[in-house]
């Protein structure tokens, strides 16, 4: 995870708690390692069905927006290229 967050990444989702809230909460780099660190993503396995559709949506110069699917979510990913590689530097996401 650490490798793979920009250190200015904003981690962002609407409406997660209460459907109909409009409340935009947000994760910062640290605070998504911090999550995973303490095995948060794994007290929500699907029941075995761990698949992961990634799809590139369009990549120019040093930008990217990539979409992910899985049982759990959908995200939509903005990415950077760095000297260290590409980090994702933005995510909007919501469960599915």
């Amino acid at each position: 995870m650490e490798r793979a967050l920009h250190p200015g990444l904003a981690k962002r989702s609407l409406g997660q708690i209460d459907p109909d809230s409009r409340e935009l909460r947000s994760h910062t780099k640290d605070r998504m390692v911090e999550l995973t660190a303490a095995g948060h993503g794994k007290r929500e396995d699907p029941g075995g069905d761990r698949r992961i559709a990634i799809e590139i949506i369009d990549v120019y110069g040093n930008i990217a927006t990539v979409v992910v699917r899985s049982p759990l979510y959908r995200e939509y990913l903005h990415l950077v290229r760095t000297d260290d590689g590409w980090k994702i530097v933005n995510t909007l996401w919501h469960n599915t």
